[in-house]
């Protein structure tokens, strides 16, 4: 699980604003194997947008808007909007044990965001950083090591 984050802090959140998020992105993954979603929080509870998610070979351009009520947004102080965009693996034939070669899970560009009709982030990664979208790997990935027999190739 890897995952591309963003977060805004509202004027008021009183009031319901609808959230845009449109994005084009490459994905390549093992199909029905490895899966790039798109996402949103409310309450607390992280929502797929792309229900099934992104897998394959191939570029989609995703557009979607999701309305936070009074109460939905999330933060410390209950007034942030919070979006990501989410790479899961099921953990073999990966590109590290060269027996599913790809050019890594996805590559995202022309972000928008608008916010209650008002465009608060466009990232273009023209300026080769990730702008306000923060690279979050999720806790609890666990420490599988331990010795094994048996095993078809070696892993890193």
């Amino acid at each position: 699980n890897q995952n591309l984050v963003w977060t805004y802090q509202v004027s008021n959140p009183g009031v319901a604003n609808a959230v845009n998020l449109a994005v084009t992105c490459q994905v390549d993954t093992e199909p029905a194997y490895d899966y790039v979603y798109v996402e949103y929080n409310l309450g607390g509870v992280w929502t797929i947008w792309n229900t099934g998610g992104y897998d394959g070979n191939r570029t989609f351009n995703f557009n979607e808007t999701v309305t936070y009520q009074p109460g939905e947004y999330v933060g410390s102080n209950g007034d942030e909007v919070w979006l990501r965009i989410r790479f899961n693996s099921d953990g073999a034939w990966s590109d590290e044990d060269g027996l599913w070669d790809t050019n890594g899970a996805c590559q995202i560009d022309d972000i928008v965001v608008t916010v209650g009709g008002t465009i608060v982030e466009e990232e273009d990664f023209e300026s080769g950083t990730l702008g306000d979208w923060v690279p979050v790997q999720d806790p609890g990935v666990g420490d599988y090591a331990a010795l094994y027999t048996n095993l078809q190739d070696i892993d890193p």
